[in-house]
């Protein structure tokens, strides 16, 4: 990576339906990892759906991914399915969990 001040480092895609939100996608660059980028992400996004009148943050997560089911599990999200076809769990996080 050159200059991570010139980079895109993370993002996050979500969309809002009522009182609820769900995280399509979120990445932090490979060698940004492990910054507290991630949660810097979350929490902002817990802020802003707190300040919405959002009570409910969804998304789906690979069974396999291991680190990121436990990023979110320090996040206070739960695991709410079973696997589905596509090898994904769903887990939520009711905001004030983890804030």
């Amino acid at each position: 990576m050159e200059d991570p001040s010139c980079s895109v480092i993370g993002y996050i895609v979500y969309q809002k339906i009522l009182d609820e939100i769900y995280v399509k996608k979120v990445a932090v660059h490979s060698q940004m990892r492990k910054r507290g980028i991630g949660h810097f992400i979350f929490f902002n996004l817990f802020k802003e759906a707190k300040e919405d009148g959002v009570f409910k943050i969804v998304l789906d997560c690979d069974v396999t991914n291991v680190e990121a089911l436990r990023f979110y599990k320090d996040l206070g999200f739960q695991q709410v399915s079973e696997a589905n076809r596509d090898g994904s769990l769903r887990l939520e996080n009711k905001i004030g969990a983890a804030t």
